[in-house]
């Protein structure tokens, strides 16, 4: 499981890569083409609330929230003894640390996909 922090530092270092090859390859983007790219990390880090994993830890099995690491942890019963817990876990750091390491991960995939997509365009015409 991923840590925000090395997603955080791997995000940035593919930006900044990123950043290299558009100014190497002299791509132009308009403002329009980055709203947009801005605005699809924003939502697909909306959704990433939604994604759970079912998992067993030790006894208790609970919901992970969260992708590509969990901010939550939702304990739904001790397997055991067949006893419903209904609690929530926050993981430690705060949701803003979350949110801004998933847009930063969010935008620099798609920013990689759209610079790709970008250089083929440009090789076939």
């Amino acid at each position: 499981m991923f840590t925000i922090s090395t997603i955080f530092f791997y995000s940035l270092i593919f930006l900044l890569s990123f950043g290299g090859l558009v100014l190497y390859k002299k791509i132009i983007f308009s403002k329009l083409e980055f709203g947009a790219l801005f605005g699809s990390a924003a939502a697909l880090t909306a959704l990433s609330f939604f994604i759970y994993k079912e998992r067993i830890g030790g006894t208790i099995m609970h919901w992970a929230h969260g992708w590509p690491h969990f901010f939550a942890n939702y304990q739904i019963k001790d397997i055991l003894d067949n006893v419903i817990i209904n609690k929530w876990h926050f993981t430690p750091g705060g949701m803003y640390s979350y949110i801004i390491a998933d847009w930063v991960f969010y935008f620099s995939v798609l920013l990689f996909l759209y610079i790709l997509f970008k250089i083929i365009i440009k090789k076939n015409i």
